[in-house]
């Protein structure tokens, strides 16, 4: 048989938005570190690596630093984790709703804000990249005792939200 090649440059790397989650400890970091220019390492993912570029940020503000810091010098980009992005945008939206936990607005206007500033910060990175990799954890719901569904470890309708955001 014969190895064929499609039309078109080969040299060219990937380009959109790929999700990448599992369980713990699996290689989800290795992987996306092996795909992207930079890391943005929202936890602790990194540190058995070698020769990874990445910032460390540990507040949303420095977060977005870190993105326009990368911006200025890389073309792809990994979020590694999505759940500890996610926390960090909960954090703020109940700042901005003057409430102690999500939940507690009314009709749940305040998942709703999260859900939104989560999908425009991910839209923010397709605009500003080439690539972005987007790292989350694996959540396993038993849907019926004969059942299982595996998903990105995020609340409610997010989960299939991001996914559906990602190539």
């Amino acid at each position: 048989m014969e190895l064929k090649t499609t039309e078109g440059n080969e040299n060219m790397p990937p380009k959109g938005i790929i999700l990448i989650y599992g369980q713990p400890k699996i290689g989800k970091s290795t992987l996306a570190a092996g795909l992207v220019d930079v890391v943005i390492d929202l936890g602790d993912g990194l540190g058995h690596l070698k020769g990874v570029k990445y910032y460390r940020p540990t507040t949303m503000k420095e977060l977005k630093e870190s993105i326009n810091l990368a911006y200025r010098d890389f073309k792809s980009i990994c979020i590694d984790t999505l759940d500890v992005l996610n926390n960090w945008i909960e954090d703020e939206v109940c700042q901005e709703l003057g409430t102690d936990e999500m939940g507690e607005a009314g009709y749940g206007s305040d998942w709703g804000k999260s859900r939104r500033k989560v999908l425009e910060f991910i839209h923010q990175l397709r605009n500003s990249f080439d690539l972005v990799v987007l790292v989350g954890h694996q959540k396993l719901a038993i849907v019926e005792e004969s059942s299982k569904a595996r998903h990105v470890d995020l609340p409610g309708k997010l989960s299939r939200y991001v996914t559906a955001q990602c190539d």
